[in-house]
């Protein structure tokens, strides 16, 4: 069982940070206010067994204006 996190934050710290465990690299976030600046990174993670969770490093961190 493996699977992506995917944490988007407005501060570019991320000390405002949501997050969301998907099963696919490609999602569509909800509720972004247009006009504003996002920061976005992802992870991967794997599942063992015994239900603990191993993470990769985060990727760079993109920086996303909403449009729509």
């Amino acid at each position: 069982y493996t699977g992506y996190e995917i944490s988007y934050a407005s501060k570019k710290d991320f000390s405002n940070q949501k997050s969301a465990k998907v099963k696919n690299a490609s999602v569509t976030i909800s509720g972004l206010k247009k006009g504003k600046i996002y920061y976005i990174r992802v992870r991967g993670y794997k599942v063992d067994v015994y239900g603990n969770y191993y993470y990769t490093p985060y990727s760079k961190t993109k920086k996303v204006t909403v449009t729509k």
